[in-house]
């Protein structure tokens, strides 16, 4: 006799019979199919036709397929762009030449000592003067410093939102802009404390000054705000050159690493800089896209 299995339990049932002889399901009509359940963490299930996690893009990740099984922490990030590597890598280029621009305003401040200031000695006192050439190296200089910093921070901030590595360095960046300018308000009373001071010396052979000299509670406010100033320009400076480090990690370019810590020495500090530059420079002529040679590292 020929028998037809029964879609319930399986049991075979004579053919052309309505029920099942030994559930009594119904062999008209087929059973439905079970519902799609989507288990919870760690995964999910990915229904056919509709994908509940999303992939990253050129970051190794494969598309969802239906009915695949997607692993915990799958989610949405947006691929680095080539336009958004070439702008970081061109901030740092023109900070780069910034410090070099900076280091000569340096040696021309090591190199002229003598004629930024003036010492004139009499019977009755000494007088301490800063001349003009100075207050305009020490504007020039202060002004070179601010834009470097904003160029660092621009570069920094610019990759923040698709390596988030660099977001540390960018706030870092900005405290160094605030210690800096506590550190120039401080150079105000320290200047004009150290030529009020001058006054106080009464001769060569007695260089002794009185407790009320007009010009010794400037010097110390300002010595104060130095060292405020000075402790937080330390913290973002460091934060500066870890960002620097950050983009020898992302595009696998030691020149970086190693400029950041010649950055570190006084004059070495403008070897690192030239690291930095011919670094900068390779990486931004070079056509960035994933997979491709030179390709940020994530």
């Amino acid at each position: 006799m020929t028998t037809t299995p029964c879609p319930r339990c399986g049991g075979l049932a004579p053919l052309g019979a309505s029920f099942c002889p030994f559930c009594g399901g119904s062999l008209a009509a087929p059973l439905a199919g079970p519902p799609s359940l989507a288990p919870s963490s760690p995964g999910h299930h990915i229904v056919s036709g509709l994908p509940t996690a999303t992939y990253s893009e050129g970051r190794g990740a494969a598309p969802p397929t239906p009915g695949a099984y997607a692993p915990p922490g799958l989610v949405s990030l947006s691929p680095p762009t080539p336009e958004i590597d070439r702008a970081a890598l061109t901030y740092l280029l023109w900070a780069s030449v910034i410090w070099l621009c900076t280091g000569a305003v340096s040696l021309v401040l090591l190199a002229g000592t003598a004629s930024l200031y003036s010492v004139d000695t009499t019977s009755t006192g000494t007088a301490f003067v800063f001349a003009p050439l100075f207050y305009v190296v020490a504007v020039i200089s202060a002004a070179l410093s601010v834009t470097e910093v904003l160029l660092l921070r621009a570069a920094f901030h610019r990759l923040a939102p698709v390596d988030p590595r660099f977001s540390t360095p960018s706030k870092l960046a900005l405290l160094l802009i605030i210690g800096f300018m506590i550190v120039l308000i401080g150079l105000v009373p320290v200047v004009l404390g150290a030529q009020s001071l001058s006054g106080c010396v009464a001769n060569a052979a007695n260089s002794t000054f009185s407790g009320n000299c007009s010009g010794l509670g400037d010097l110390v406010a300002g010595a104060l705000l130095l060292l405020a100033g000075g402790i937080i320009a330390i913290i973002g400076y460091i934060g500066c050159l870890l960002g620097i480090w950050r983009f020898g990690t992302r595009y696998g370019n030691d020149r970086f690493k190693v400029g950041a810590v010649l950055l570190i020495f006084p004059l070495l500090n403008v070897v690192g800089a030239i690291l930095i530059l011919v670094a900068s420079q390779s990486e931004r002529t070079r056509r960035i896209s994933p997979g491709a040679p030179g390709a940020p590292r994530v």
